[in-house]
This record gives structure tokens, C-alpha cells and sequence, in this order.
């Protein structure tokens, strides 16, 4: 079964995380404030890098980069005309290949345990 995950899932994973490398020195709310601020500015920072054109790259995980469209004409067959589109840009995202292997062998390992 898929399970999506939120945002309030990956801040608790990474606190936690914080809170087990700091052996209880720093208590969990302290953790989940720090998790916050990072996952927050790691939003920010990769939403400012689009914003300007810029690529962004988490190796093993994905990369996402700015493809550019130009003025073009296109044929609106509500209206029986030909209108012209501007300028426009949207992220794309590209999927690592170590990601993608394992997604594939995860589905091929459920499959297999399926038929068993």
C-alpha cells in the first residue's frame, strides 16, 4: 500500500534524527524547531534558485531545472482562432537513476512476494 507523506512527517523524521545524533543533550521541541527552519529554508532556497533561472540537484534524489518556452501560436477550437501564447517557463523535474533502480526493484520485489 502507498502511503503519501507530509510535510509534517519529514520535519518529525529529520528531528528525530537531530535528537537521536545528540543523545538527548537537546530536547525533541528544540529539534522539531531546528527541522522546521530547515526544511523551511531549503524550500526557500530551492524556490529563490528556480525563481532566477537556476537548476537544483540532490544527488541520488533528483533534479530540477527551468525549461523555457517561447511565443508561439496555437489554435483555440472554442473559438475557431489561432491565438498567440507568450512567453512562459515551468519547473521539470528529473528523477535520479539510483531513485528510479530503486523504485523499480522495490515494485518487482512486491510483485514477486505478491505471486508467491
Amino acid at each position: 500500500m502507498s502511503k503519501k507523506v507530509t510535510k509534517g512527517e519529514i520535519v518529525e523524521s529529520m528531528a528525530q534524527a537531530m535528537y537521536d545524533s545528540q543523545q538527548g543533550v537537546v530536547k525533541i521541541g528544540k529539534c522539531r524547531q531546528m527541522a522546521l527552519a530547515a526544511f523551511d529554508n531549503m524550500t526557500g532556497t530551492i524556490g529563490d534558485t528556480l525563481a532566477n533561472g537556476g537548476s537544483v540537484t540532490l544527488p541520488g534524489l533528483f533534479r530540477i531545472l527551468v525549461i523555457k518556452l517561447r511565443t508561439r501560436k496555437a489554435y483555440k477550437p472554442t473559438a475557431g482562432k489561432v491565438v498567440t501564447l507568450p512567453d512562459r517557463a515551468y519547473p521539470k523535474l528529473e528523477v535520479s537513476r539510483a531513485l528510479r533502480g530503486r523504485i523499480n526493484i522495490d515494485c518487482i520485489n512486491k510483485d514477486e512476494s505478491d505471486n508467491a
